[in-house]
């Protein structure tokens, strides 16, 4: 990235880290933030819970400080913080809760990582540096080798070293690290460790905004169905297929294998018992199940934004079926009986003024024709006696019971007379 003027002006105005680190209260931020999310590894915090710890967080300080240095609510701090303007905490609403739920965002995370790089060190490691570098440099040449016997001669260099150093152990020369070595290489590693954690709270808004772009263009979308369909689940662009989305898989398998987290907490349990390195650092201890837990919730992200996109495509398409207008199945010139003209029909002309009169004809309303009729018995039927409609049970005018009714039933087939 090219630092001249026109980007930093614009990278001041859109980062929210550079936002942060310019802020009023950036001290009371970034050391709560610190404490919270980094420190302690929180990944998601209930709101009542963030803000009750917040409350404690201000009491302390205006009670050292003077009353006033922090005149606001924790509740109103939190509700600035998550601002979209601001863009340092994420809320939140989980699938089974009701309650807001805060995370820090990867603008914490790198702000707090460039905080921690203005401390002075007493020890700068620069040899297993060097050593990473050519190493990842083998790995890509050798990776990216099509030619078998390229690769033969390759692998036959690694073992004659292999043989030359058993050959050298065997006669008792050992090469063992000196301290500066060990130190060198345990600083390292902690620098990695911390920055991987820190990087998946940005790869996870990396794989919302690929969501979010995603579901841009298919609200955006005027061609085929099929077309959208090939573009956003075949395209290179889709969130498990991206390129961000294969690497996170690959280091999610590789760190759930069984056999590379027993060797992880083997491995790191030996390092702090040499003398070199000093006072580990107590947060190696747990980092393995810190990475496990982070690249869970980032896998559990992935799969959120899956769903929620197949249902927005879902919904994008029913929509558009529900905007296509339904003509009749009937064939044209059909005269099956009970059916009418259809809606769409030529003939169906609307009453139009003229001035002085309608003109035109009206559609006629729906009917069934004589065929499909059914005859149902009256259940009113006129008195023989007074004319009366009543209903069939008897005439309440006279008296007469419905054997005397036109259409009712006889006298005999009733049975009794009156």
């Amino acid at each position: 990235m090219e630092l001249d003027y026109d980007r930093l002006v614009a990278l001041r105005k859109q980062s929210a880290a550079w936002r942060l680190l310019t802020a009023s209260n950036a001290a009371l931020m970034l050391s709560f933030f610190n404490k919270v999310f980094v420190e302690q590894g929180a990944r998601s915090i209930a709101g009542a819970e963030l803000v009750e710890r917040l409350d404690d967080e201000l009491f302390a300080l205006n009670e050292r400080l003077g009353q006033g240095t922090f005149p606001k609510s924790a509740k109103a701090y939190l509700d600035d913080w998550s601002a979209l303007e601001n863009g340092w905490l994420r809320k939140y609403y989980p699938p089974d809760s009701d309650e807001p739920h805060f995370d820090a965002t990867a603008a914490v995370e790198k702000a707090i990582s460039w905080i921690r790089s203005l401390e002075e060190r007493s020890f700068v490691g620069t040899e297993s540096r060097l050593n990473t570098i050519f190493d990842l440099l083998r790995q890509m040449t050798f990776g990216a080798e099509t030619d078998p016997d390229a690769r033969l001669a390759e692998l036959t260099r690694r073992r004659h070293e292999i043989d030359q150093e058993i050959e050298r152990v065997e006669a008792g020369e050992v090469d063992v690290l000196d301290s500066a070595g060990l130190r060198d290489r345990y600083q390292q590693v902690t620098a990695t460790a911390y920055g991987l954690l820190a990087d998946f709270r940005e790869v996870e808004a990396n794989f919302r905004d690929l969501d979010r772009d995603l579901r841009s263009k298919i609200a955006a979308w005027d061609g085929a169905k099929a077309e959208l369909l090939d573009e956003v689940l075949g395209s290179r662009e889709s969130i498990a297929e991206s390129d961000q989305g294969r690497t996170f898989q690959a280091f999610y398998d590789f760190l759930l294998a069984p056999s590379r987290q027993d060797e992880l907490k083997t491995l790191l349990a030996e390092v702090e018992t040499m003398e070199a390195i000093g006072e580990p650092d107590p947060r190696m201890r747990r980092m393995p199940r810190d990475w496990l837990e982070a690249a869970e919730r980032t896998q559990a992200t992935v799969r959120q934004l899956s769903d929620q996109l197949r249902r927005f495509l879902d919904d994008q398409v029913r929509s558009e079926d529900r905007r296509v207008p339904r003509t009749s199945c009937r064939p044209a010139g059909s005269s099956r009986p009970g059916w009418r003209a259809s809606w769409s029909s030529p003939s169906r002309r609307a009453r139009v003024w003229d001035g002085g009169s309608w003109t035109g004809s009206s559609p006629a309303p729906p009917t069934r024709s004589a065929s499909s009729r059914r005859a149902r018995p009256s259940l009113w039927s006129p008195c023989t006696s007074c004319s009366v409609r009543k209903p069939r049970s008897g005439c309440r005018n006279c008296g007469r019971s419905r054997s005397g009714w036109r259409g009712g039933r006889s006298a005999s087939s009733a049975g009794t007379t009156t």
